[in-house]
């Protein structure tokens, strides 16, 4: 055992290294402050889990305390607060934008008409500033010198005003892009924001036939939309917090595990043992490099060493299969084999673009319609609009979000795709491509894809010699397919409209 804590230790110490937590010589009592330190960070973030954990159960309480009508009346509402908001800013961007364009553009004309007439003056018409006059002109060596003098400083200045003007030039083109971006922004925003106003009322009149004291059901769906978008607020805080711990951590746990056993392997393999995919090792232990497709995992050695000493070594992978052969996949622990084959599916449409109103993946889509398409493909039927969209499957909080879910903002909703990203109908300027999760404030998590069943587990002992050593090995196999991800007949799913 002490081998294996001083491995650990090692191996933290150089995630720690990796991590830029620790240098890569470092003392033990450096090892033991960058060791409090990720304690700390951990203890951070599962504290800002709880957070974000309890502000989704108050959301989740307050919209039900009162019907489903009422429910999507106070989030529609909120939501239509917040557009205004977004329209209003964008607005006052675009006017910024502009206005800067505006100023550039002057600039870049005036200094293209100074330039024009400089080198007209110089080149053209040969004047008596002209660098050959004015060597022509020249008299004894101190004349020529001097001369050359004025010349690399008439070269200067006119190497000075030609890369002002080509910086010029270059703001004038992002200034563009900025507004044209900016100009996508605002009328997917607006868009937004009329189909906002379009569900609402069709919620009010829904509410008219429905409640007898119809002026108060609303009064307080009002009242409540205020209190929820509070809720939204900080919850969002909290999930901005978490990423940003995540993203200071360094190190994922999965590339902790990994660089772990890289450790052990070369432990043993300077000290005499045999490690390969597995292997026997004299010295007290028996090491897996990863396991083999079928037993995904790190196999630990927990028995002592010795002649007559057992060697039981447990399986600890999972159905996820992080690690195969020793080595690291990039993929999520939050996930499913459905949801990675939605992802997949979704990729082949990165940048096509984007049509308000639109239901083709190929032609143009809009976000609603880019999420209504995909799941469609699986056989998931979700509604046409977002708004109709953050009732769909089930509300799951950040904290378990995976492969496939459906992230949703006010008036807009793409598809989770790990690391904090999504894959999504943008808007006219970039199409369909990735963002973010962080480029709105996200208002629900839907999960429309059922969680893969657990690993179906078959464990095994075996016991052999080796040189008069007993070793035994128990392991589980876990090679569980989800039946459902094979499953990808294309099925048009149901049309709706706002």
């Amino acid at each position: 055992m002490r081998i294996y804590k001083m491995l650990a230790v090692t191996g933290l110490a150089v995630v720690l290294s990796a991590a830029g937590i620790l240098p890569a010589a470092a003392s033990d009592e450096e090892i033991e402050n960058a060791e409090y330190e990720v304690k700390t960070m951990e203890e951070d973030l599962e504290e800002v889990r709880g957070t974000i954990d309890t502000l989704e159960e108050q959301k989740e309480a307050l919209t039900g305390e009162i019907d489903d009508l009422q429910g999507k009346l106070v989030r529609t509402i909120s939501g239509i607060e917040t557009l205004t908001h977004e329209v209003d800013d964008l607005t006052m961007q675009m006017e910024q934008t502009t206005a800067d364009l505006v100023v550039a553009e002057e600039d870049r004309d005036v200094q293209y008409g100074a330039m024009k007439k400089r080198i007209q003056y110089l080149y053209e018409t040969g004047g008596d500033a002209g660098w050959a006059t004015v060597f022509l002109g020249a008299g004894n060596l101190s004349d020529v010198l001097n001369k050359a003098e004025y010349t690399q400083q008439m070269y200067n200045y006119d190497r000075n005003q030609l890369d002002e003007y080509l910086a010029t030039v270059a703001l004038v083109e992002a200034l563009q892009t900025q507004q044209y971006e900016d100009r996508s922004a605002l009328e997917t925003r607006k868009h937004e924001q009329e189909d906002a106003q379009a569900w609402l009322e069709e919620l009010l009149e829904q509410a008219k036939d429905e409640y007898d004291d119809y002026d108060a059901k609303i009064a307080e769906a009002y009242a409540m939309a205020d209190e929820y978008q509070a809720l939204i607020e900080a919850q969002n805080e909290a999930i901005a917090q978490l990423i940003a711990a995540q993203e200071a951590m360094g190190v994922t746990g999965e590339e902790a595990a990994y660089v772990a056993q890289q450790i052990v392997d070369s432990y043993y393999a300077e000290n005499g043992g045999y490690v390969n995919n597995g292997g026997y090792v004299d010295n007290g232990g028996y090491v897996n490099n990863g396991g083999d497709a079928g037993y995904n995992g790190v196999q630990t050695a927990v028995g002592g060493g010795g002649t007559d000493a057992g060697y039981t070594n447990t399986n600890t992978g999972t159905s996820a299969g992080n690690y195969t052969n020793g080595n690291a996949i990039s993929q999520s622990s939050n996930t499913s084999s459905r949801g990675q084959a939605i992802l997949a599916y979704a990729q082949q449409f990165i940048g096509n673009p984007y049509v308000y109103g639109g239901n083709s993946l190929t032609d143009g889509v809009d976000c609603s319609g880019f999420v209504q398409q995909v799941m469609a493909n699986f056989g998931i039927t979700t509604q046409r609009t977002s708004w109709g969209q953050e009732t769909d499957g089930q509300a799951v909080s950040y904290n378990d979000v995976q492969v496939g879910d459906l992230i949703i903002y006010d008036g807009h909703v793409g598809i989770y795709a790990g690391d904090n990203q999504m894959i999504n109908a943008i808007d006219e300027a970039h199409g369909i491509g990735y963002s973010d999760v962080k480029s709105g404030q996200i208002t629900s998590i839907r999960r429309l894809v059922e969680e893969d069943a657990p690993a179906e587990t078959n464990t095994e002992t075996y016991t052999e010699d080796y040189a008069g050593d007993t070793y035994v090995e128990t392991y589980s196999d876990a090679s569980y397919t989800d039946p459902a991800a094979a499953d990808t007949t294309a099925s048009s799913g149901t049309e709706m409209t706002a």
